[in-house]
């Protein structure tokens, strides 16, 4: 509960200082906002002349960019910029005030600064990730996502039919 409370406060230290540059912030957020309605225009362009590619369809290729860029702004929002710094920290010696905190050192390096710019994309990503699946004729509980980590999501088609 107290790493929550601390990663809270840190969340909000990030906002504060994100906002600080707003130009800054929305310039970032519309860099990356392009370059994913990049990737998913290239994906409409390939699938508006053919129907598959390697069996895979447009719906699931969508799946595919939209998770992965999910997690590449989960990580660029969270552990990047904390984890860029750890060089830093052991050249300057500043990482021994980190090891002597009450914190666990490995929370406080990975989340001591956080990016707020990639969550706005990562929402955006949510959205159309949630689109695809149901563009696929999924719909998921939760707790059939829950049971099915660790496994291939969406399942696989069985190609043989």
């Amino acid at each position: 509960m107290q790493l929550l409370r601390l990663w809270l406060l840190q969340l909000r230290y990030a906002a504060t200082r994100e906002l600080m540059f707003r130009a800054n912030f929305f310039v970032w957020v519309a860099v990356e906002l392009a370059w994913f309605v990049i990737q998913l225009a290239f994906i409409g362009v390939i699938y508006h002349h053919v129907e598959e590619v390697a069996g895979w369809r447009r719906n699931e290729m969508i799946v595919l960019v939209t998770t992965n860029q999910l997690v590449i702004q989960i990580f660029t929002a969270f552990l990047m910029p904390g984890l860029s710094k750890l060089p830093e920290l052991v050249r300057t010696g500043k990482l021994d005030f980190v090891l002597v905190k009450p914190a666990p050192p490995a929370f406080l390096i990975s989340t001591s600064h956080l990016e707020i710019g990639p969550l706005a994309n990562g929402g955006i990503a949510v959205a159309m990730l949630v689109a695809a699946v149901g563009g696929l004729g999924l719909h998921p509980s939760w707790g059939e996502m829950a049971r099915s980590r660790g496994k291939t999501w969406p399942p696989a088609r069985n190609s043989s039919a």
